[in-house]
């Protein structure tokens, strides 16, 4: 299940990642993202934002052209394992 947990996790991060940038008003990183997901996306609450990520598909394309998402991706990603070691996410940053 460590797979499983994975993908959510990426997806969570993700779905943060698509947040921000749509308060941003960052629609470069988005791709062809419609309008409407975008605000479906943009209207969830965090809890919703949790339960949509915990599907077992991935939801986002690794091989975007852009540098800020994945950027921004694994800068999540490397927050969530520190935090699952227990260390301070500033601290491992």
């Amino acid at each position: 299940m460590q797979l499983l947990d994975d993908i959510q996790e990426v997806n969570l991060a993700y779905l943060h990642i698509v947040r921000r940038a749509i308060a941003e008003m960052q629609t470069d990183i988005l791709g062809g993202m419609s309008d409407a997901t975008r605000d479906w996306i943009a209207g969830l609450t965090p809890h919703q934002l949790a339960r949509v990520s915990r599907s077992s598909l991935l939801m986002c394309s690794l091989n975007s052209n852009s540098a800020d998402l994945l950027g921004g991706l694994a800068h999540s990603l490397h927050a969530l394992v520190a935090e699952r070691q227990g260390a301070p996410a500033a601290a491992t940053a």
